[in-house]
């Protein structure tokens, strides 16, 4: 139970969900919380917003990005 980097085979093994999700769901724009979710959300033909990961001391730069994330899909 703690946070740490998931593996390269981890994100490979997760693309394949995500890209259902994405299929799916259809989304207009996709929040990633953290460089990991950033990269694996690349390439399914939706703009992707980044935010800090609040785990790696941003907490309050994360706030922020949600807040503004918020406000532009509103």
């Amino acid at each position: 139970m703690r946070n740490r980097t998931p593996s390269r085979s981890e994100i490979a093994r997760s693309c394949d969900t995500l890209a259902l999700l994405v299929e799916t769901v259809r989304p207009r724009r996709i929040l990633a919380i953290g460089r990991v979710a950033e990269g694996a959300s690349e390439g399914f033909g939706v703009p992707v917003t980044y935010v800090r990961h609040p785990a790696q001391g941003g907490a309050a730069e994360f706030r922020a990005g949600v807040t503004t994330f918020q406000r532009e899909t509103s």
